[in-house]
């Protein structure tokens, strides 16, 4: 009976010496673990106040940075601070291959953040050796939003001039749906050919209240 109160009282002693530790530690950790979760929090709401037609936790450059903890949101070498403007821009190209009398297309996809207010894309392209109006290959071009819907679909003529520079610049506004867009180029033609296209996307997203209520 004796042992079994040693025993009894030696295991309380233990006990409370490890909840004395995990009380100690928790204490003097205690700040460290509020300062992780409410700097979080605190950035996200202060981004909120801030850009409030952006979401916090996009990423609009793509650089692996939310945007409520990235300094650049656009990632054009301003700080946000300085950044009048929010805008994106991106490189884009392809290839549109294709056998005789046969059409072939080639998709792009971009992914637009909330806020986002105009998109322009610029689009070039070389028709290949000179051929009869006729017979000179064309691209063209789809653009779909994220809910299916095009937006955007222009058919180039058959009489457009072969061999030559072609330029094409897909261009609106307003309220973008956020999501994923998807651009098809299309390439139609009596002949093989393989036609490469380049270009650039530049979307302009909603900035910060105060430098919109100026």
């Amino acid at each position: 009976m004796q042992t079994d109160t040693v025993v009894g009282i030696v295991g309380a002693v233990v006990l409370v010496s490890v909840m004395v530790g995990v009380f100690t530690y928790e204490y003097n950790n205690a700040s460290d673990a509020n300062e992780v979760d409410g700097g979080d929090g605190a950035s996200m709401t202060a981004f909120n106040a801030t850009y409030p037609d952006l979401s916090a936790s996009d990423d609009l450059d793509g650089d692996g940075t939310p945007n409520h903890m990235d300094d650049d949101l656009d990632g054009d070498g301003i700080p946000n601070e300085a950044d009048d403007a929010v805008s994106v821009s991106s490189v884009v190209d392809g290839t549109v291959a294709q056998s005789a009398g046969t059409a072939s297309a080639d998709s792009q996809t971009f992914v637009l953040g909330e806020g986002a207010q105009s998109f322009t894309l610029t689009l070039t392209y070389d028709r290949p050796t000179p051929l009869p109006a006729q017979q000179a290959p064309r691209i063209d071009w789809e653009l779909i939003d994220p809910n299916g819907i095009t937006e955007y679909n222009i058919e180039e003529t058959d009489a457009a001039a072969p061999s030559s520079t072609v330029t094409v610049t897909i261009e609106f506004g307003g309220d973008l749906e956020p999501g994923e867009w998807t651009l098809t180029a299309t390439s139609t033609s009596l002949v093989s050919t393989e036609m490469s296209y380049s270009g650039e996307l530049v979307v302009g997203y909603a900035g910060a209240a105060d430098a919109m209520d100026a």
